[in-house]
């Protein structure tokens, strides 16, 4: 599996919508399938503060048809985003493919800056 440089920072509003598309494949170029595999998002104050303790975290699991084409695509929907306070955090995305002992891949990481939203007449 490749994966190009993986610190990057951004910046959401709070209550957006986000989607983050991720492709795989192997080292010589060829699709990777990751049906069944999982990708966890999480987002903490501080690097070392415990998954305990993150701000938010959640995990999904690849499924077909993308995920055979080596797609998948993590979104963060506007009730996920609207429950962060405005700051900056430290996330990671990592990819896990279960195995004895699994494969654990980071594929992206770094800080996520939280602004407060202007219109909030569209929440729930």
């Amino acid at each position: 599996m490749s994966h190009r440089d993986n610190m990057h920072d951004f910046r959401l509003f709070c209550g957006d919508t986000k989607a983050f598309p991720f492709g795989f494949e192997n080292a010589d170029g060829s699709l990777l399938d990751i049906t069944g595999h999982e990708l966890w998002l999480t987002i903490k104050r501080l690097p070392d503060d415990l998954d305990a303790d993150a701000v938010f975290q959640r995990r999904i699991v690849f499924q077909p048809p993308d995920s055979v084409k080596g797609e998948g695509m993590f979104v963060l929907d506007s009730n996920e985003t609207g429950m962060i306070n405005p700051g900056v955090y430290f996330y990671d995305f990592q990819w896990v493919a279960m195995g004895d002992p699994p494969v654990v891949f980071t594929l992206l990481a770094g800080r996520i800056y939280f602004n407060r939203d202007i219109t909030r007449r569209n929440r729930m």
